[in-house]
């Protein structure tokens, strides 16, 4: 990711298909900077699990992409707050398709709220790189979440418990959720 950023944040693009090839020769997911923040949050927190060749690799990648965003601080925060929208609206759709089949809805869970943790750290990005008002976004995805917790109730972490450190229930709460049926 880190190698196709520079050129990614110089396209007029949100989601961008790496060159790169994952294992077995599969492609990798598109790159968007949520995806890159997420899976960054996720590697520093199982650091310590890392031997420490692998720390001295996650620390000179860190140091790389900040150098990169250091170097296009504008462009960047333009394109976080693209994403801030898209995955707002993107939520937005799923507590609507939610309030109208609870089934599809939980079925969806799992990927819908990588997309929310997602924005949750684009969020944190923007008030750093944007000079946007975030108020408005805020207060959307304040009413948003509030018709989600409706909808659903306490549960068990939803992803691999491995993870779970990296997400405290009191800031990432909707990991913690599973829906009503």
């Amino acid at each position: 990711m880190a190698d196709e950023l520079e050129i990614y944040l110089q396209r007029d693009v949100l989601y961008w298909q790496m060159d790169a090839h994952g294992p077995m020769s599969s492609r990798f997911p598109k790159m968007t900077l949520g995806g890159l923040l997420l899976r960054r949050h996720r590697l520093e927190a199982l650091r310590e699990r890392l031997p420490p060749e692998q720390r001295t690799a996650l620390d000179a990648l860190h140091r790389r992409v900040e150098a990169i965003i250091g170097h296009w601080p504008s462009v960047y925060g333009a394109k976080v707050w693209r994403e801030i929208e898209a995955r707002l609206n993107a939520w937005a759709r799923y507590v609507e398709d939610c309030l109208e089949s609870r089934a599809a809805c939980a079925d969806e869970y799992p990927s819908q709220a990588e997309g929310r943790t997602m924005l949750a750290l684009l969020l944190d990005e923007a008030a750093k790189y944007s000079h946007a008002d975030l108020a408005p976004v805020q207060n959307r995805l304040a009413a948003l979440d509030s018709q989600f917790k409706g909808l659903s109730g306490p549960g068990p972490f939803i992803w691999n418990p491995i993870l779970a450190p990296a997400y405290p229930p009191d800031r990432f709460w909707w990991l913690y959720r599973e829906i009503r049926r």
